[in-house]
Protein backbone atom coordinates (compact mmCIF):
# COMPACT_ATOMS: atom_id res chain seq x y z
CA UNK A 1 0.00 0.00 0.00
CA UNK A 2 2.89 1.97 0.33
CA UNK A 3 4.72 1.87 -2.80
CA UNK A 4 0.91 3.34 -4.20
CA UNK A 5 0.88 6.16 -1.92
CA UNK A 6 4.67 6.89 -2.81
CA UNK A 7 4.04 6.38 -6.29
CA UNK A 8 0.96 8.86 -6.44
CA UNK A 9 2.91 11.62 -4.28
CA UNK A 10 5.55 11.84 -7.02
CA UNK A 11 3.16 12.00 -9.78
CA UNK A 12 1.49 14.81 -7.87
CA UNK A 13 4.67 16.26 -6.82
CA UNK A 14 6.05 16.03 -10.72
CA UNK A 15 3.03 17.73 -11.54
CA UNK A 16 3.07 20.28 -9.29
CA UNK A 17 6.42 21.01 -10.33
CA UNK A 18 5.66 21.81 -13.90
CA UNK A 19 2.91 23.86 -13.31
CA UNK A 20 5.19 26.00 -10.87
CA UNK A 21 7.87 26.35 -13.75
CA UNK A 22 5.09 27.21 -16.83
CA UNK A 23 3.52 29.81 -14.58
CA UNK A 24 6.80 31.54 -14.28
CA UNK A 25 8.18 30.56 -18.15
CA UNK A 26 5.36 30.82 -19.77
CA UNK A 27 2.58 32.68 -18.91
CA UNK A 28 0.76 33.57 -15.27
CA UNK A 29 -2.86 31.43 -14.38
CA UNK A 30 -4.53 31.45 -11.58
CA UNK A 31 -5.94 28.47 -12.44
CA UNK A 32 -2.72 26.53 -12.74
CA UNK A 33 -1.40 28.23 -9.56
CA UNK A 34 -4.28 26.98 -7.78
CA UNK A 35 -3.88 23.29 -9.10
CA UNK A 36 -0.11 23.59 -8.58
CA UNK A 37 -1.22 24.46 -4.60
CA UNK A 38 -3.78 21.72 -4.33
CA UNK A 39 -1.03 19.18 -5.71
CA UNK A 40 1.66 20.13 -3.60
CA UNK A 41 -0.94 19.94 -0.47
CA UNK A 42 -1.99 16.66 -2.14
CA UNK A 43 1.26 15.29 -2.35
CA UNK A 44 2.72 16.14 0.98
CA UNK A 45 -0.27 14.28 2.99
CA UNK A 46 -0.29 11.02 0.94
CA UNK A 47 3.11 10.47 1.06
CA UNK A 48 4.46 8.13 3.95
CA UNK A 49 6.41 10.33 6.29
CA UNK A 50 9.01 8.66 7.92
CA UNK A 51 9.16 11.25 10.44
CA UNK A 52 5.44 9.96 11.48
CA UNK A 53 6.12 6.61 11.08
CA UNK A 54 4.06 5.58 8.27
CA UNK A 55 6.98 4.18 6.60
CA UNK A 56 9.95 1.71 8.25
CA UNK A 57 12.60 1.36 5.27
CA UNK A 58 15.68 2.79 5.20
CA UNK A 59 16.22 3.59 1.63
CA UNK A 60 18.39 6.64 0.98
CA UNK A 61 16.27 7.66 -2.47
CA UNK A 62 12.94 7.50 -0.17
CA UNK A 63 13.95 9.81 2.03
CA UNK A 64 15.83 12.20 -0.26
CA UNK A 65 11.78 12.13 -2.41
CA UNK A 66 10.50 13.01 1.11
CA UNK A 67 12.63 16.04 1.52
CA UNK A 68 11.85 17.36 -1.46
CA UNK A 69 8.37 17.03 -1.25
CA UNK A 70 8.25 18.59 2.57
CA UNK A 71 10.64 21.77 1.53
CA UNK A 72 7.98 23.74 0.27
CA UNK A 73 6.22 23.13 3.71
CA UNK A 74 9.36 23.94 5.38
CA UNK A 75 9.98 27.03 3.62
CA UNK A 76 6.66 28.61 4.19
CA UNK A 77 5.97 27.73 7.74
CA UNK A 78 9.97 29.52 7.89
CA UNK A 79 8.25 32.49 5.86
CA UNK A 80 4.81 32.23 7.99
CA UNK A 81 7.44 31.83 11.70
CA UNK A 82 9.55 35.13 10.41
CA UNK A 83 6.09 37.52 9.86
CA UNK A 84 3.99 36.14 12.54
CA UNK A 85 4.66 38.47 15.23
CA UNK A 86 2.52 37.98 18.85
CA UNK A 87 2.02 41.69 19.48
CA UNK A 88 0.56 42.39 16.10
CA UNK A 89 1.95 44.56 13.21
CA UNK A 90 4.42 46.70 14.63
CA UNK A 91 4.61 49.90 12.49
CA UNK A 92 6.85 52.76 13.36
CA UNK A 93 6.81 55.89 11.31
Amino acid sequence: MNIIREIIAIILFIVAISLTIYICIDTFSWTYLVIAIACYLAAYSIWPSKRQGQRDDNSVWLDIIELLIEIPFILARGIFRLFKDKDGVDIDF
